[in-house]
């Protein structure tokens, strides 16, 4: 996860998510994650993620994200002091082979200025 300005998180400021990956054979699971509160801007933003690979290859793509602040959704959800958190997980790949070892680095940036996103990243998990 990468924590982001709460209160500001500008158009295009990227954040790097980094992976180091020795398993060349498993699939994975990504998820895109995303902490938030209640005092957001918008409910709505595309992301774009860059991909960086260990062999200098770059993809870059856009996901479509919708919050809804209004209830938890799926992930936690709590309240403290008026301030209300939740989490995100968003399916973003299935079943990806990462075919080289070293460092896969994701570069994360929003498509407008954003407040209410705390942290954001990318969960990986066997499929």
């Amino acid at each position: 996860m990468a924590v982001v300005d709460p209160l500001h998180w500008r158009q295009g400021e990227q954040v790097s998510v980094r992976y180091v990956n020795s398993d060349t054979v498993s699939l994975y699971d990504l998820a895109l994650v995303v902490d938030y509160d209640n005092r957001g801007s918008t409910d709505h933003f595309i992301l774009e993620i860059t991909t960086l690979t260990p062999d200098s290859l770059t993809m870059t793509e856009q996901v479509e994200v919708w919050i809804d602040r209004s209830r938890p959704g799926s992930g936690r959800f709590q309240g403290l002091g008026g301030r209300h958190y939740g989490e995100l997980r968003i399916p973003y790949r299935i079943a990806v082979r990462l075919r080289r070892e070293g460092e896969y680095y994701f570069l994360l940036a929003p498509d407008r200025p954003l407040s209410g996103v705390r942290a954001i990243g990318l969960e990986f998990s066997k499929h």
